[in-house]
């Protein structure tokens, strides 16, 4: 309150009052002078003031306009590449449709090679082997009803359902597709010790099952099947595994007998003489044999037997290749 006091007084005592500008040449002539009211004074002080404010201020006005232009021809060059993105909102939608025709037809085939799979699997004997089966059922995304009236982000939000649609079904189909290669692999691998091919190529003399036996004439159960074959032909092991016999065995004469695993064993009989021994591990197709006619038999064949954990089956089951 004292400052303003103290202004108020100081303004009053120089109202009436003011100061003389004088002008005086250099050479001859009268000197000039003006006098200027206090007020006047004041006036031109802050009007100087104002515009020194103004002068060292323009400057940095100008940088940082040119600094928001720059800003601004960013901003428009991003407008404009959103602009070009939106008018592929159309043909990126079409592009999921496609996809999903795609998926379908993959899931489609994943489900065909699947029942195939599991059709060998109980072919083989191996019905607990297969797998449950995949019921196809095509993938539909979900429908919208657009219009022309419908704005650019109406479609970008169906862009992203679709693509999120699409992404949690390819992730389904990747789970079937690494567990149908998984079974494939594993079957690949049971493959190579399931008896599947034949242990000599001829024709089947005597059948498994119940029959009058040719010697003893009696009704009795035949545990697998007679190969006709010349003296010497090679037997081949109808897959891969360990021999558990390789020498004389009664009636039989001659006998090699293979453990395949996964409860697979073969036996080959009446041969002239064997070229394995027991505990040798043999490859699928490799000789182990050659036929003849050692034994109990009326003539020189194969009689061949396979049994699943410890049962004698029809070999003609297996007798795939």
């Amino acid at each position: 309150m004292q400052i303003w006091q103290k202004l108020i007084a100081y303004i009053k005592k120089k109202r009436d009052k003011g100061y003389t500008v004088m002008v005086v040449p250099n050479f001859q002539g009268t000197t000039k002078s003006l006098n200027i009211p206090f007020f006047l004074t004041i006036f031109l002080f802050c009007l100087l003031v104002a515009n020194f404010y103004f002068l060292f201020r323009y400057p940095w006005r100008l940088l940082k306009i040119s600094q928001q232009e720059q800003k601004i021809d960013q901003l428009c060059d991003i407008i404009a590449r959103q602009e070009r993105d939106l008018k592929q909102i159309n043909p990126s939608i079409e592009k999921t449709h496609e996809m999903e025709e795609r998926l379908n037809n993959t899931n489609k085939l994943i489900a065909e090679i699947r029942e195939t799979l599991n059709s060998i699997l109980v072919k083989a004997g191996q019905s607990r082997s297969a797998s449950r089966g995949y019921a196809y059922r095509p993938i539909s995304l979900p429908s919208y009803n657009l219009s022309s009236a419908d704005n650019d982000l109406t479609r970008l939000e169906i862009l992203n359902a679709n693509l999120e649609f699409v992404e949690k079904e390819l992730e389904k189909s990747e789970e079937r597709l690494e567990k149908l290669y998984a079974d494939l692999k594993a079957f690949n691998k049971e493959l190579d010790y399931t008896p599947t091919i034949w242990p000599v190529y001829g024709r089947i003399t005597s059948g498994f099952g119940y029959r009058i036996h040719p010697i003893s004439r009696k009704h009795d159960f035949h545990r697998g099947i007679d190969i006709s074959a010349r003296k010497g032909t090679p037997i081949r092991a109808a897959a891969g595994g360990r021999v558990v016999r390789a020498n004389f065995y009664g009636g039989y004469g001659w006998t090699v007998i293979i453990d395949h695993g996964y409860g697979y064993r073969t036996l080959y009989a009446h041969n002239r003489n064997l070229v394995v021994r027991q505990g040798q591990y043999v490859s699928k197709g490799q000789v182990v044999a050659y036929s003849g006619d050692s034994g109990n038999t009326t003539g020189p064949h194969l009689h061949y037997e396979v049994h699943v954990n410890g049962k004698p089956v029809n070999p003609t089951t297996y007798l795939w290749q």
